[in-house]
């Protein structure tokens, strides 16, 4: 692949990363503002109900967005050989093919955001009935 299709497809895939991390961001704000208007309203049936859901669904973005960063990966990997040839040319590519960000900081985001969300509907629940005695 040239130089162009492999920053193409490299830019591609990185949106279509944040696209999904965005998108899982907003599912999980969506259950912590649950958490937080519907927490007397609500019963343990649903509590476990809507984490397992949550859970699921977390699951599910995890293994795409997985996916997706291994292609990013092969992109990069295809990008530095292509500088160890020689062959880059624009300062993009070259910065692409040379750095060694990895993705420890978004997955370890990630999991505490997970965590913190999770947790927070039952904690938010268990609270209101405590404050209501």
């Amino acid at each position: 692949m040239t130089e162009y299709e492999l920053m193409y497809l490299y830019g591609e895939s990185a949106d279509r990363f944040w696209s999904h991390i965005q998108f899982w961001s907003s599912v999980s704000f969506g259950y912590l503002v649950l958490g937080h208007v519907a927490a007397k309203k609500l019963n343990w049936f649903l509590i476990i109900a809507l984490s397992a859901l949550y859970v699921g669904f977390s699951v599910q973005m995890y293994q795409i967005t997985l996916f997706q960063s291994g292609y990013i990966v092969t992109y990069l990997e295809s990008l530095r050989a292509l500088h160890e040839a020689g062959s880059l040319k624009t300062p993009a590519a070259i910065m692409a093919a040379t750095s060694s960000l990895g993705t420890a900081p978004i997955e370890i985001a990630a999991l505490g955001t997970f965590m913190a969300t999770l947790l927070y509907l039952p904690y938010n629940y268990w609270r209101s009935r405590r404050e209501d005695t």
